[in-house]
């Protein structure tokens, strides 16, 4: 749209200064354009610019107290169909909120991520709303951050704390053991989440490993202390697996998979494997294992 500049002379000052957006026959280019700010166009005089400005709370009122009041007497339908509740219901009824962490390894877990976040989990919100009256909240921090942002101690204190602080953890697994964060990296966390992260903590543990023991050191601070020091009893294991779940996945899923991209779903460093199987083994005796394919 054009709109004019200077087009009349009679309206021009000494102290109007041409824009260098405007061409040399008066005229600017301007696009969305408001019938607010057609006004401004319409005021080449800087002085009458800046006169407006200073005034505009008392033009729109801006200075007064603003006060609304809530009909608090309005209803609203109740239906099954969308899960809209009435106000009192919503405020009185006891509804809660579930936090659900997703953890796993990077490059081997895209497809895995997509199908939770896409379809899983959006279709478990809906039916625990409607039937539960529970608000789930899945946190996938990690999903679209690059691998090397997890050597950073504040990316690595945030999926730490986040995992601890879940209602359910779950865990996708493959043949990656997953990135290390520097030690250093770990020892500059916060004093009260360093002192949780020490209790479990090895150098050369992977960030994934890592989350893992969060969530199940958040589990396990709900028994009883007295059943906290034999790991081996009924409710130690329980209340690990009431909270945390783990898929690993079948290592002849990815025999088709191209050589040239088997690297993203294999680990070849000895070392590694060597941990990864020691977290397996782990995870197995912790009984949270929801499925191997």
């Amino acid at each position: 749209m054009l709109a004019p500049f200077f087009k009349e002379p009679y309206r021009r000052t000494r102290k109007s200064v041409r824009p260098k957006s405007c061409s040399k026959d008066g005229w600017i280019e301007f696009k969305g354009c408001t019938d607010q700010i057609l006004r401004y166009i319409a005021e080449p005089n800087e002085d009458k610019l800046l006169e407006r400005i200073e005034k505009i709370d008392e033009i729109y009122g801006l200075n007064k107290n603003i006060s609304h009041h809530f009909n608090l007497k309005t209803k609203i339908q109740e239906s099954p169909d969308n899960g809209i509740l009435s106000k009192r219901d919503y405020f009185r009824s006891g509804w809660k909120c579930c936090q659900l962490f997703i953890s796993s390894t990077f490059r081997d877990m895209h497809a895995e991520r997509d199908l939770l976040c896409g379809i899983l989990v959006p279709a478990l919100r809906r039916n625990v709303a409607l039937g539960l009256r529970v608000h789930l909240n899945e946190i996938d921090l990690r999903w679209g951050v690059p691998e090397p942002a997890t050597y950073n101690s504040q990316v690595l204190q945030i999926c730490l704390e986040q995992a601890a602080a879940s209602d359910i953890f779950v865990l996708l697994l493959g043949d990656r053991y997953g990135c290390i964060p520097d030690e250093a990296v770990v020892m500059s966390l916060p004093e009260s989440l360093l002192s949780e992260v020490c209790k479990f903590y090895k150098p050369g543990m992977s960030m994934t490993e890592m989350e893992y023991h969060m969530a199940r050191q958040a589990a396990i601070s709900k028994v009883p202390i007295h059943e906290r020091r034999q790991q081996n009893t009924i409710s130690f294991h329980e209340a690990i697996r009431l909270r945390i779940c783990v898929f690993i996945r079948d290592s002849a899923s990815i025999e088709n998979v191209p050589d040239e991209l088997k690297h993203c779903f294999e680990e070849y460093d000895v070392e590694k494997r060597n941990r990864l199987n020691a977290f397996k083994e782990l995870i197995r005796n912790d009984g949270v294992i929801v499925s191997h394919k």
